[in-house]
């Protein structure tokens, strides 16, 4: 007679400590880079992929439900999607899809969850640690802090565990098992696992401290060195570009070669217009690096003056370069969306509402977080800030006393090598001899001697950046920029520095008058003083063709698009049935009128295009008149010009359409319907005029 045994349930602990280890890493992961909720969401899933593979198994029935219970997950993924892109809801799938980066972390979180439906034996649950320990690397990786290490010492526990219940389950067979998950057994495998745990960290600490102390002579870059490989090893070596670093309080690298950057979502803004976002500033230039004056690195802790609705209020005096004359108070709502220690602002801070309890402003009057450390668990929370923003006119900055004050004397004129930029910065300002003038001159000697691009060479070691990249590769993006005008314009003897930020961003297209920073819109510029008006931006890299067709004004994103599901990232890192089902399903839709279809261009860029035809038809219609632009002229001096020329009237109307074009190339702020429909009736206004001015 023939007998059947009867199914195997699996361990029970096994399941939790696998469930509660991949948890861990998920919590580590996404909590601090994301969202709490998306957090929730993915720990929702996990734990219902487990329970639902407990009981498939058994019931013995795995092999029947689990394609159904994958589809599943599918389809209730495509649910949550739908709604978020129709309802709007908080959790933030359009902004993980929003760059490569974020579609992989996504992917990766989901295929760990999407995992657990699969936990049908001992093994396939033992390889959790696979995702998890992913999940781990890829956190430390990108943002390590105290809910990381946290997070990791769980993980690292639940593995040891896991390995530890494993073997003693293979060792009990079939009729032991039921011994292995009850005391006294699994009391001695969770003390054997916390052992493993202490003798573990115990020898991690052991060998970093050696490890950390010669880790520069082990690194890939020494070690490639020393063995001298051939120029085509040399040459992949090269092609990996780094990230510029914005935010290190301590120093900015410059000239570092090919770079790259990604769409990465950083701070969102609200602000009636747009504005240089100032993060860090620097006085010194050594080497390739600008580093802080030597005091300035100190900074202050400020402690609330007073509190409103709950949140503190902090005033700020005026910083080295006391208090301003013509400037206009500008206020800004600031949140920011990813775990950091600066804070961004304006020109000269007045006021800020936020919630933390102290904040440190250094002697240059940046302001951030109290603490060294750039990292930090969460990202801080929204705060609100009061500025004071220069508006002084050209010919007030001309006007402006050069009797400079010893602070910025003995910080702001510094030259790294002194004489070797005296030429090129005669050549710039020739017969100028105004503080503005000169700058401006220099501005734009800068832009039209090089070239911007992010495939730039890397400056060599030991020569001076601005000298090197005016006069031999005369190819360089944001930091050789703004390099070059501050050390030009010190050799002329005006006080520069250099800023770190973001420029003016990119608008959300669901909220007036609020901006998107991404990783691609972190910006260096020139910074120069003007005595009783302070620190005024003079940025080369807006008069560039190539700047303002990169990708740093580049339109956001069309709702539509965000809303689409991270299929590719998912056939590459999940498993290949569950991809494909995805890309079928996506497809089914698209062709159905359920999503949209692809773009080739967005309707910011369109937008643009437009505006700017309408100006080149403005400047035909000038020239004909008589008030050609010349190559050399800014936009107010082309708008002065045909005023002088052609009367108010016509100069009024230019103006309007002027200021709309400039903004397109230069503000980095993507142009919307409005600005066609005002820039054609401006050129209808000056055709009019124009008109009227033959009658």
């Amino acid at each position: 007679m023939r007998t059947t045994s009867a199914p195997q349930t699996g361990s029970l602990p096994l399941m939790l400590a696998a469930l509660l280890g991949q948890n861990a890493a998920t919590f580590g992961l996404t909590a601090p880079l994301i969202s709490p909720s998306y957090t929730i969401l993915l720990t929702v899933l996990s734990t219902v992929g487990a329970l639902t593979a407990r009981h498939l198994r058994s019931r013995a029935l795995g092999r029947d439900y689990l394609l159904a219970g994958a589809i599943g997950l599918i389809g209730f993924f495509f649910v949550i999607q739908a709604t978020i892109v129709r309802f709007g809801k908080s959790l933030p799938i359009d902004f993980l899809v929003s760059t490569n980066d974020m579609s992989l972390l996504a992917a990766l979180t989901l295929t760990a969850a999407v995992a657990t439906f699969f936990w049908l034996t001992d093994g396939a649950t033992l390889f959790c640690c696979v995702w998890s320990m992913a999940m781990i690397g890829l956190a430390a990786t990108l943002n390590l802090n105290v809910i990381t290490l946290v997070c990791f010492g769980i993980f690292l526990y639940c593995a040891l565990f896991l390995m530890t219940h494993q073997h003693t389950l293979s060792q009990a067979g079939t009729h032991g098992r039921l011994l292995v998950v009850k005391n006294p057994l699994l009391g001695l495998q969770l003390r054997t696992a916390a052992l493993l745990w202490v003798a573990t960290w115990t020898l991690g600490v052991i060998v970093a401290v050696p490890l950390q102390m010669i880790g520069r002579n082990m690194s890939l870059a020494t070690v490639l060195e020393r063995w001298k490989l051939s120029p085509e090893a040399n040459k992949l070596r090269n092609n990996s570009k780094p990230h510029l670093t914005f935010d290190s309080p301590d120093s900015f690298a410059v000239g570092l070669g090919p770079v790259t950057d990604s769409d990465t979502l950083i701070y969102r803004v609200i602000t009636l217009e747009t504005h240089y976002w100032r993060m860090r500033t620097f006085a010194t230039c050594k080497g390739n690096e600008w580093i802080p004056f030597d005091t300035d690195l100190s900074g202050k802790t400020l402690l609330p003056e007073t509190s409103k609705d709950g949140r503190n209020i902090f005033k700020f005096s005026p910083a080295l370069e006391g208090i301003r004359k013509k400037t206009q108070l500008v206020k800004a709502k600031i949140e920011p969306l990813v775990a950091t220690r600066a804070m961004i602002h304006l020109a000269e801070p007045r006021q800020l509402l936020a919630d933390q309890g102290t904040i440190n402003r250094r002697v240059d009057g940046t302001f951030a977080l109290v603490g060294r450390r750039m990292d930090i668990a969460l990202p801080p929370g929204p705060y609100e800030l009061e500025a004071d923003v220069s508006n002084a006119s050209p010919e007030e900055l001309n006007n402006s006393s050069v009797n400079y004050p010893k602070e910025i004397l003995e910080r702001y004129l510094q030259e790294p090598n002194v004489g070797m930029l005296d030429t090129l910065a005669q050549e710039a300002i020739g017969t100028e001899r105004l503080p503005y003038n000169k700058a401006e001159a220099i501005r734009k000697f800068v832009t039209n001697r090089c070239t911007y691009s992010l495939d730039a060479p890397a400056c060599p070691l030991g020569r001076n950046p601005a000298e090197w990249f005016l006069n031999e590769s005369k190819v360089g993006y944001c930091d050789l920029y703004a390099t070059a005008v501050t050390l030009l314009c010190r050799a002329a003897r005006i006080p520069a520095r250099i800023a770190t930020g973001f420029n003016a961003g990119e608008t959300d297209p669901d909220h007036l008058n609020a901006y998107h920073l991404r990783e691609r819109n972190r910006h260096a510029w020139c910074e120069v003083y003007f005595t009783g008006y302070g620190w005024v931006p003079f940025d080369a890299t807006v008069l560039t063709i190539d700047a303002t067709m990169a990708p740093l004004a580049s339109a956001p994103l069309p709702r539509a698009q965000a809303g689409k599901l991270p299929v590719g990232p998912l056939v590459l890192v999940g498993i290949a049935v569950l991809g494909l089902l995805g890309v079928g399903g996506a497809e089914f839709l698209r062709r159905r009128g359920m999503l949209p279809g692809r773009t080739v261009i967005s309707a910011e860029e369109l937008y643009a295009r437009r505006l700017l035809i309408t100006y080149k038809h403005a400047l035909h219609q000038l020239k004909r008149h008589g008030a050609t632009r010349e190559s050399a002229m800014t936009v107010g001096e082309h708008i002065a010009l045909v005023t002088q020329r052609l009367g108010d009237s016509v100069g009024s109307a230019y103006e309007r359409l002027a200021r709309l074009s400039e903004r397109t190339l230069f503000a980095r702020q993507p142009t919307q319907e409005s600005d066609v429909v005002v820039g054609q009736e401006a050129l209808a206004a000056l055709k009019f005029a124009l008109k009227e001015r033959k009658h």
